[in-house]
């Protein structure tokens, strides 16, 4: 009996069964590079993408990174801490700019649970773990050590490239 990869190089098998298996082939590679699609038409999250976010967000924090910043948000981004949200652009804008200016950060975020959601139509994921921070202020050298939840939901943009699209640092 003949294995099925063995089907496909053979020359002998029926040209149907060989394009079907193509086919299937070349599916099931275009169905990762988008995400997987579940049995109900859900896109699977892609956890690698959320962890390389989380990792870009962290070391553009370090380095006081503004645009880089701001490029991992979705320009409709929530942004909630403590008793603020921030819902435009602008105001997140201005909110990293005083941070940078004030703090230093060493943010350490854990892994957390993802789950796949979606965002209105659109799929999305989201991501509820914990992290440590260490903010010093530069004027006075006080150091804050925050350890809290954070809460982030993930979601495409047009061109394909998973963003913040909430990012909420309340405690939990």
């Amino acid at each position: 009996m003949r294995t099925s990869a063995a089907r496909l190089t053979d020359r002998s098998a029926p040209r149907f069964t060989r394009s079907i298996s193509v086919a299937a082939t070349v599916l099931v590679a275009a169905a990762s590079a988008v995400g997987a699609r579940g049995h109900d038409g859900s896109v699977a999250c892609p956890r690698p993408a959320f962890a390389e976010l989380k990792r870009a967000f962290a070391d553009d924090m370090r380095s006081k990174s503004l645009e880089p910043v701001l490029s991992l948000y979705d320009p409709s981004a929530t942004f909630f801490d403590d008793n603020l949200a921030i819902r435009d652009p602008t105001q997140l804008r201005r909110l990293f700019m005083q941070v940078f200016a004030r703090f230093d950060s060493n943010l350490r975020l854990e892994a957390g649970v993802v789950t796949a959601t979606r965002r209105g139509t659109q799929p999305a994921g989201t991501e509820v773990g914990r992290y440590t921070e260490s903010l010093t202020d530069r004027a006075t050298g006080q150091v804050q050590h925050i350890r809290r939840g954070y809460r982030f939901v993930y979601a495409p943009d047009r061109g394909g490239r998973w963003r913040f699209a909430t990012m909420d640092w309340r405690p939990r």
